[in-house]
């Protein structure tokens, strides 16, 4: 496995509770590396983007309960360039967008997988 690239990230995190400020978002710039045997853009998105988020909610000292909706732009030009895939093939997510709470209109299976495994949105009262 050999790095080929590097994917700009640029994250908004929206909170069910407000943070130290009162605030019920964060954000994070961040680039997640690209490998040369990438073949699938889910398994490439949960191997290098959730685990970081999961990071960055620490950092911010935050709950992962709380997170109830994660908001991307990611460079996918480069990715597609450097890979040959393509997003739309394999996302199931509403314009890099993932929901937790029922209020941002349900949730995808993917969605709900990320919930179990991170615990995500558990906070909200209408997740």
């Amino acid at each position: 496995m050999k790095k080929i690239g590097d994917m700009y990230t640029d994250i908004i995190f929206t909170y069910c509770t407000p943070g130290k400020q009162w605030d019920h978002q964060s954000r994070a710039e961040i680039t997640i590396p690209i490998f040369d045997n990438e073949n699938n853009v889910k398994e490439f998105l949960n191997r290098e983007l959730f685990p970081a988020i999961q990071r960055l909610i620490k950092i911010d000292e935050r709950r992962q309960r709380d997170l109830i909706k994660i908001s991307t732009a990611m460079d996918w030009t480069k990715f597609e360039k450097l890979t040959g895939l393509s997003r739309a093939d394999e996302l199931e997510f509403r314009n890099g967008k993932w929901f937790f709470c029922k209020q941002f209109g349900g949730q995808t299976e993917w969605s709900k997988e990320l919930m179990k495994k991170y615990q995500f949105g558990r906070n909200s009262t209408n997740w």
